[in-house]
């Protein structure tokens, strides 16, 4: 998606907040194509369900692009049996505007 995203975040659901990742094109193209549906990150930011995440896109030369995509977080997971200690993993979706 081209164009603002501030124009986009004045609809976004009350309450959630919004984060902004940077994603090299290849992973970009695989969460826009759908393919890729989930981002393992640090837990160092208090994630929630209902939050969104701004995929961003970044070139081979790790500059913007001024791509973007607005993805919802409906799941969270941050089970100690399963991750790395430090790190969760979001379940997204994107979202239609």
């Amino acid at each position: 998606m081209k164009g603002s995203w501030h124009e986009f975040l004045d609809g976004r659901m009350e309450g959630a907040e919004v984060y902004y990742i940077k994603a090299q094109d290849k992973e970009f193209k695989e969460i826009k194509d759908g393919i890729k549906q989930f981002e393992v990150l640090k837990n160092d930011i208090n994630y929630q369900v209902g939050d969104t995440l701004i995929i961003e896109e970044l070139n081979q030369q790790k500059k913007q692009t001024g791509a973007w995509i607005p993805m919802q977080i409906i799941y969270k997971m941050n089970d100690p049996n399963y991750l790395k200690k430090g790190f969760i993993i979001l379940g997204m979706k994107e979202i239609r505007v």
